[in-house]
């Protein structure tokens, strides 16, 4: 895998027979080890993947929403900033989609797994996260937790990141700001809990009773139409 590693660092690509001859042994011998070059590919890609998320995770300062969204700022700038992976990407798009973005390439899967793992360092679900503990957070701060499925949310925090490095194979530009937002936005709505029904049809009675609207808003056959509206 190292040696796999160093040849996509080099080239963005990877080559068994090359990388057999560095490692000074037959391509058929390295076959019977990987299994396949996407196996191969996957195994490199998630290496150098959690190496940018550890200098990530490292690197964060805060607890809750605005700790993960520290944490894939970082990690997506590391990725954007690999012209290997770049490279990779626009040669060949359907072998990427394919290791990166599918259940079966196995990269997509980890990340899912990394990513709930990351919900419950920052103190989104499961107890107080390292900083908490250590004294670093902002205790007048009450965190938010996340009341949607975890993994439900990481498999589509997963799919945004994923958005943003295949952005240029779409023909667009890769934009850090938006893929921000969108996972902000996506974060706020998971930790905000659902309430029932009838619940949001008091909620907005109260409302149209206390707000100041015309009086002929508030005859029988509108009643019904400002409701659904609030």
């Amino acid at each position: 895998m190292e040696a796999g590693c160093r040849y996509f660092a080099r080239h963005g690509t990877l080559d068994l027979e090359q990388v057999a001859v560095d490692l000074a042994v037959s391509r058929a011998t390295l076959y019977r080890v990987v299994s396949s070059r996407d196996r191969l590919l996957a195994d490199v890609l998630w290496r150098l993947a959690q190496r940018s998320l550890d200098r990530a995770k490292a690197r964060r300062t805060r607890d809750g929403v605005e700790g993960l969204l520290e944490v894939v700022r970082c990690f997506s700038r590391h990725m954007l900033a690999s012209k290997s992976l770049r490279q990779f990407i626009a040669r060949e798009p359907q072998t990427a989609t394919r290791v990166l973005a599918t259940p079966d390439g196995g990269v997509n899967r980890l990340a899912i797994a990394a990513t709930i793992r990351l919900f419950d360092e920052v103190g989104l679900t499961g107890g107080p996260s390292p900083l908490a503990v250590l004294g670093l957070a902002d205790r007048e701060v009450v965190a938010p937790r996340l009341v949607e499925d975890p993994a439900r949310v990481a498999y589509l925090l997963v799919r945004i990141v994923e958005a943003m490095c295949f952005a240029e194979v779409a023909g667009t530009t890769p934009d850090l700001d938006l893929t921000e937002q969108t996972i902000r936005a996506l974060l706020v709505r998971a930790c905000t809990p659902r309430q029932p029904r009838p619940n949001r049809f008091m909620e907005a009675a109260m409302y149209l009773a206390w707000s100041s609207l015309p009086d002929a808003l508030l005859i029988e056959s509108r009643l019904p139409l400002a409701l659904a509206g609030l």
